[in-house]
């Protein structure tokens, strides 16, 4: 039997069920769901074979948004107020008790799980596993974004900028040469067109362990056709899901998890606004 990664792998955005007793409230449609979250990101991250643990969910993005700040309750934040496409999301704003409900059901369990699991002593690295779509899907950059974006909350080299790392950038540029061996040269960027969101923070700060937030291009398997998509990958969408995790697992087999550099450090940053939580 394959030993295992020593690997927590995170999939926050793959959920697209929305839960019976709050359906009546939703006013998205399916498809607004799926293209606001991180299509089959649930299958496409799913080593339960290859790593130490996984962890994911089934409530959508568009109604928990579990890559939030705590107190993120902005347009955009824990609970959103409308979708990617500018549409509302909720038949009536949620309560303070219903948004309780939500916090109390799905966002503390899934960061309290994270935290309980990285205290494995066994576990080297930390993984937020998330997918972007080809180009900024507001429009305010026009080019096109990398196949794979590596994130530390660092700079564009994995260096310092101006709040402490969630991994070392010795890690970061070596799962950038082992994504290159895989993807092409040139494909992967590091911290671009996202640094990290709020689980990478979080977990630097309440975890030993490193953790470097993964961005994958949906043009590497999303259909062209995106009018009727389903919550489950069929047919060839679903061998290019294979193939695509196929390949990623490959790059994360590549790396010595046990290399003395990619111990964590504590980095402590200027006194700074602490950035706006990407993705």
């Amino acid at each position: 039997m394959r030993k295992r990664l020593p690997l927590l792998v995170s999939i926050p955005h793959g959920g697209s069920l929305v839960p019976e007793g709050i359906a009546p409230l939703i006013i998205s449609t399916l498809q607004e769901i799926l293209r606001d979250g991180d299509l089959w990101a649930d299958r496409l991250f799913d080593f339960q074979e290859e790593v130490l643990y996984i962890e994911k969910t089934e409530i959508p993005r568009l109604i928990v948004d579990l890559n939030r700040a705590m107190d993120d309750f902005g347009p955009d934040g824990i609970i959103k107020e409308k979708s990617l496409f500018g549409n509302p999301v909720w038949m009536v704003e949620p309560d303070p008790l219903m948004v309780d409900h939500l916090l109390a059901t799905y966002y503390h369990p899934y960061h309290s799980v994270l935290l309980a699991a990285a205290k494995d002593p066994s576990m080297r690295l930390g993984m937020d596993c998330h997918t972007m779509w080809a180009k900024d899907p507001f429009g305010k950059n026009k080019e096109e974004r990398p196949l794979i974006c590596l994130s530390n909350l660092g700079d564009k080299e994995g260096n310092l900028r101006d709040e402490p790392l969630s991994a070392p950038r010795e890690l970061l540029s070596d799962l950038q040469k082992a994504f290159e061996s895989e993807f092409g040269e040139g494909s992967i960027e590091l911290n671009t067109p996202f640094r990290g969101g709020e689980i990478i923070k979080t977990m630097r700060d309440g975890t030993l362990i490193p953790w470097v937030q993964l961005e994958v291009n949906r043009s590497l398997y999303e259909p062209k056709d995106k009018r009727n998509l389903s919550p489950f990958p069929r047919g060839k969408d679903l061998q290019k899901v294979k193939m695509l995790k196929e390949m990623i697992g490959k790059c994360l087999a590549k790396i010595d998890y046990e290399d003395p550099r990619y111990e964590r450090v504590p980095v402590f940053a200027s006194p700074s606004k602490r950035p706006r939580a990407d993705d």
